[in-house]
């Protein structure tokens, strides 16, 4: 989705047999991003080998030293600890959702730089609020500044918004 606002074809699959098919009708200068934490799952491997084998450029979301990442034209390396007794993989999800967001963002910025007026609007529009939302939140933060003295509220989109920059 994030790669379809910046014109660029694009599809998920989580199904085995729709990435395996996906793989096969991909071409030269096609670009395959296979995401795995463990990097040693065999239809992902199979995805990957199909991928290569087509001409397209395999970019591994995975583990270090594994054998998705060795497979890939491009490894990004997201090793991290998970804590395996709730069986939430939560921080593989957000490391992962982390380098699909940065990518998204390096190829806006390769392929256009109106792409970044998108990302600047899309800011704009997530710290935009109704009047009378703002106000309230804004009511809400002046009495946790004075309740709080010394502390200052900031938000992440502050820097990409259209009247901070």
């Amino acid at each position: 989705m994030k790669f379809l606002r910046f014109g660029v074809s694009s599809g998920a699959y989580t199904d085995q047999k729709l990435q395996i098919l996906a793989a096969g009708v991909l071409k030269p200068r096609d670009v395959a991003v296979i995401i795995s934490s463990s990097g040693r799952i065999p239809e992902l491997l199979e995805v990957a080998e199909i991928a290569s084998k087509r001409g397209a450029f395999v970019v591994a979301i995975t583990s270090s030293h594994s054998p998705l990442a060795r497979k890939a034209d491009v490894a990004l390396i997201v090793d991290h600890v998970e804590d395996v007794s709730t069986h939430l993989p939560m921080i593989s999800r957000i490391l992962h959702l982390l380098m699909i967001d940065i990518l998204a963002v390096g190829v806006a910025l390769r392929r256009n730089s109106d792409n970044m007026q998108l990302l600047y609007a899309e800011a704009d529009e997530l710290v935009e609020r109704p009047s009378h939302i703002a106000q309230n939140e804004a009511a809400a933060s002046n009495k946790a500044l004075s309740d709080n003295p010394g502390v200052n509220l900031a938000s992440p989109l502050s820097r990409l918004t259209s009247h901070s920059r």
